[in-house]
């Protein structure tokens, strides 16, 4: 996507963008692909969320192709929507299942203010 004043870019700035690019998609990728394993914990997450496992493997598998879209220029900016999209469902279902199950709110409350 090419913005309307695109000024020249150095090798460092061209470097930095990779990086980042990189980052983010190889932490999807691990996290995407882990969510396949039989005996991960995502596995007892969704049973909790309650969507089921297919569910899991449907976000796995969103997020390791969106994961790889972030390194195709062209497809850049919708491999970033969908992972912002991903991020955004899990922390609807964050916050919804903390509404449900108080003990699990008041368990991450003091998880979160001993950090």
């Amino acid at each position: 996507m090419k913005l309307l004043l695109e000024e020249p870019q150095g090798r460092i700035d061209v470097l930095k963008r990779w990086l980042l690019r990189a980052a983010v998609a190889l932490l999807f990728i691990f996290v995407g692909t882990n969510k396949f394993a039989a005996h991960s914990e995502w596995v007892r997450i969704f049973d909790r969320i309650g969507f089921g496992q297919w569910f899991r493997y449907f976000t796995g598998a969103l997020q390791s192709v969106a994961a790889v879209l972030v390194l195709i220029p062209r497809t850049f900016v919708f491999g970033i929507i969908v992972l912002a999209c991903t991020m955004a469902g899990a922390m609807v279902s964050w916050v919804f299942r903390s509404i449900r199950e108080p003990e699990v709110a008041t368990k991450r409350h003091k998880t979160i203010t001993k950090w």
